[in-house]
């Protein structure tokens, strides 16, 4: 929680994000250093004279890596010992939202189902189905279709309609299966699925109290 700001240049120097939150008339400010490769001596060594420029003009700022593959033992022992917390991708994700905790659940929960002797015995019995769009009217391949829509970004929406029986909530069970294991084997480039059955919503009429009390009911109660 906290206002953040981007800086283009300070003390002459770039930065990537800097954070700043205000609780009980105390405020912290920390400048946040974001690293998609590992942070090895080379990082290191560039992190430390850009800290060792902006300090001067920023003395009450906190200093913070966020690497999405890890720190070298030694990189990360120098860091911290100048005062930088030193953070993987994945480790900042889950203080934030444990997403991996839930997605392992619905893995776990979608592999039990499969493995049932009276449903699918733990066998591969879902038939992949076509959808057919409105408007135009094109049948395709319905997972490649909704691959394509996750990665759109315009699109916020997406109402999949179908008789009863005709596979609409094993679809959607099948798709949030794939995208938890993608989440699971690479959170930095692919995001976590919320599936919520519908049948779990009875007196909820906002998105944000059905999404809260989704999540509780999971074991994740401090989800904003």
């Amino acid at each position: 929680a906290g206002d953040y700001s981007l800086l283009i240049r300070s003390s002459g120097v770039q930065i990537d994000l800097q954070i700043k939150k205000r609780e009980g008339g105390l405020t912290t400010q920390a400048i946040v250093e974001c690293k998609r490769a590992r942070v090895t001596a080379k990082e290191r060594d560039q992190l430390l004279a850009q800290q060792a420029i902006a300090q001067r003009k920023l003395p009450r700022h906190g200093w913070i890596v966020v690497s999405a593959q890890g720190f070298a033992a030694d990189t990360r022992a120098a860091l911290e010992e100048a005062g930088w917390d030193c953070v993987t991708y994945a480790e900042l994700l889950h203080e934030l939202v444990p997403l991996d905790s839930y997605v392992e659940h619905l893995i776990a929960d979608h592999e039990a189902w499969v493995n049932e002797p009276n449903n699918w015995d733990g066998r591969d019995l879902f038939i992949r189905p076509d959808i057919e769009t409105d408007i135009t009217y094109e049948r395709h391949p319905a997972l490649a279709h909704l691959g394509k829509w996750l990665g759109d970004s315009r699109g916020n929406l997406l109402v999949v309609l179908g008789d009863l029986g005709t596979g609409k909530t094993t679809l959607a069970r099948f798709l949030a299966y794939q995208l938890a294991r993608s989440f699971r084997d690479d959170p930095l480039r692919h995001p976590a699925p919320v599936l919520i059955p519908l049948r779990e919503v009875r007196k909820e009429v906002a998105l944000d109290s059905i999404v809260v009390k989704h999540f509780r009911d999971r074991g994740l109660p401090g989800v904003s």
